[in-house]
Formats: C-alpha cells, sequence, structure tokens
C-alpha cells in the first residue's frame, strides 16, 4: 500500500523503524510527533469545581492487551487515587472515550465507596480542555498524555504500547512511564510529582519546550498542504 502513498509520517521513531525495515521508499517517511498541539480544548463550565484536581484515565486496553488483571489494576488506581488525597487534592475519574473506559471508571469508583467524581460524556475537545485545568494528569490513554503535556500539564502513565514513552520524549520527559510492577515505585513517582516545587518546574519545562512542538506540527501540515 506504500507504494500509493505520497507521504508517510511515523509519530516516533520506532515506528519509523518498522516501516524501514518493511522496505518502505525512506523520501516518503517523515518523522513528526503527535500533532494535537495545535488543538485548543475547550473547558467545560460545569466542571469548574475539578480545576486544580488530580485526574485519573482510566483505558481498558491495560486489561485486555495483558498488561495487568483487572483487579491489580483497579488496586492500582485506587492506591494512586488515595496518594493524591492525603495530599490534599481533589481527584476525578475522567472516561477519555467509550463505554468500555466508563464501566472501568465506575468499577473504580465503586472500590472507593463511590467517593471520587466520575467525568463521562464529553467531546474530544471539552475532554482536553478539562485535562488542561489538572494539577496532575495520570492517564492509561495515550491522547490523555499527549493533551496533559502539550497543556503543559505534569504527567504520568501506565503503558501497553512503545508509543507513550516515546511522546514523553518528544517533550524532554524521562521516567514518567509508570512500573506498574511495583506499586511502591508508583506511588513514590505520584508523590514526587505532588509535590509543588516539582510540579511548578515540569509546568515550566513544558511551557519552554511547546512552541517547538507546535513549530514540528505546523511545519508537517505545510508539507502536506504543498503536497
Amino acid at each position: 500500500m506504500s507504494d500509493f502513498a505520497d507521504l508517510i509520517m511515523p509519530r516516533e521513531e520506532a515506528s519509523m523503524g518498522y516501516l524501514k525495515q518493511c522496505h518502505v521508499n525512506p523520501q516518503k517517511i517523515k518523522l513528526f510527533s503527535d500533532f494535537t498541539s495545535l488543538v485548543k480544548g475547550q473547558v467545560p463550565g460545569k466542571y469548574a469545581h475539578l480545576r486544580g484536581g488530580v485526574c485519573i484515565i482510566p483505558n481498558l486496553r491495560m486489561i485486555d492487551k495483558g498488561i495487568i488483571s483487572l483487579e491489580d489494576y483497579l488496586t492500582m488506581l485506587q492506591k494512586v487515587i488515595y496518594t493524591s488525597q492525603k495530599a490534599g487534592k481533589h481527584i476525578y475519574l475522567l472516561n477519555h472515550e467509550g463505554a468500555g473506559d466508563e464501566k472501568l471508571a465506575y468499577m473504580c469508583r465503586g472500590k472507593l465507596k463511590n467517593q471520587v467524581e466520575v467525568v463521562t460524556g464529553l467531546n474530544g475537545l471539552e475532554v482536553k480542555g478539562l485535562i488542561s485545568t489538572a494539577y496532575l494528569c495520570v492517564t492509561s490513554r495515550f491522547h490523555g498524555a499527549a493533551s496533559a503535556l502539550n497543556s503543559c500539564v505534569p504527567c504520568l502513565a501506565t503503558s501497553w504500547s512503545h508509543k507513550y514513552e516515546e511522546l514523553f520524549k518528544d517533550y524532554g520527559q524521562r521516567d514518567c512511564v509508570l512500573d506498574i510492577t511495583s506499586i511502591d515505585k508508583t506511588l513514590s513517582k505520584i508523590d514526587e510529582f505532588l509535590q509543588s516545587d516539582v510540579n511548578r518546574r515540569i509546568r515550566e519545562h513544558l511551557v519552554a519546550q511547546l512552541p517547538y512542538i507546535q513549530e514540528q506540527s505546523r511545519n508537517m501540515w505545510n508539507l502536506v498542504w504543498h503536497i
């Protein structure tokens, strides 16, 4: 199929490597990061009370891809929420997309005796807008991480694919994919990102990095329109 394409744009180096292994014409391959940095979110007014909270985004793929069992995943999310609450932060669960993730969010809420709000039914721009108001985003959805990073919100992620770590690298972030095999390491990382000085330093770094990411996206679209 690549013979019929004028341009192929992998989002990270690992995917570019796979294309080259498939003997795709290297002249057609152009590497660009996730391009949603140019998209502005819309903050839903009805959730203004969640501003400055910790946004938790579950993802059914963590389970059906065999990364972690349902029970262990829910237990991990529960402990992340307790750790955030101990730091004095308001927590909410955000359904980023789909009925499966919504069910997962309510299952997690049930384990917490319904003490955490579940936000669901938002469109894509509203989802990004709400994420942009968070103090910290802990996400299992890739585009939840992308929306946080290009909104300059500190972010940690659980991952079922190499693309999460590659996305963080684009923003000059390291060690932001949580080690779900160790709950102690996971909670230690959450604690670190909840600290006001660390949180502020990460935000400042992302603010400085964002113009470079956005310029890449503009270059990508200019290349597309040129063709």
